[in-house]
């Protein structure tokens, strides 16, 4: 059970006041590279999805460790990934 506050991204009135808020007061201090970046579900093959929790740590690594694909700066990349799905990760970051 959950216990944690949960926080809609979707709802507009939070929308419109952190688009009111100066940049400033939106950086979060005392992050470290392991703080929680992302959670992703798997797909339940197994009967239930389960939650994977993903470091800031580990999606750095990934963006950084880019050298399997060759993208440069003319590029073109078409995002054709959900945003639930581990994949749309590269996507975020090499489009």
């Amino acid at each position: 059970v959950f216990d944690g506050q949960v926080i809609c991204l979707d709802d507009e009135t939070l929308q419109a006041e952190l688009m009111t808020m100066p940049v400033q007061s939106l950086i979060v201090s005392g992050l470290t590279p392991s703080h929680l970046a992302y959670v992703i579900y798997t797909s339940g093959s197994t009967g239930q999805p389960k939650g994977v929790m993903v470091a800031h740590e580990s999606v750095t690594a990934f963006a950084v460790n880019n050298r399997y694909v060759a993208v440069s700066e003319v590029e073109h990349i078409a995002s054709l990934s959900s945003y639930a799905f581990d994949g749309f990760v590269f996507d975020l970051f090499f489009s």
